[in-house]
């Protein structure tokens, strides 16, 4: 896992067919960029399937359902398929953007800011 000086951890985790990037914490304006960062190097060389885990981000915007539409579209054609898991209040942004063919698992627990961070902390 690298931060990167950005203030948001993630990891990305490849296994045979599927990577996954979970991310902890709140993607904003400051910290958008390390994920497309990340999703760009993805594309590099895509695996079938692309799962990125929300569950353990506090806060995201209109910024983060755009990256991940567009890394879904231009995935698809070369045979990936990218599927989020976030919480149930997160599946409501995506079902308000339109984006809800992306939420393909939603942790119902509820999370409180103390509890959220990076593994470890």
């Amino acid at each position: 896992m690298a931060n990167g000086g950005t203030g948001v951890p993630m990891r990305r985790q490849k296994e045979s067919d599927q990577t996954t990037v979970s991310v902890w914490g709140d993607l904003d304006m400051a910290t958008l960029p390390k994920l497309r960062r990340v999703l760009q190097r993805v594309r590099r060389d895509p695996p079938r399937q692309l799962r990125v885990d929300l569950t353990e981000v506090g806060f995201f915007g209109a910024g983060t359902l755009d990256l991940l539409a567009e890394t879904a579209r231009r995935l698809r054609s070369s045979g990936c398929r990218v599927v989020v898991r976030a919480r149930s209040q997160q599946a409501r942004l995506f079902r308000l953007g339109g984006l809800e063919y992306l939420v393909t698992e939603v942790d119902r627990r509820r999370s409180t800011r103390s509890q959220r961070g990076a593994p470890g902390s």
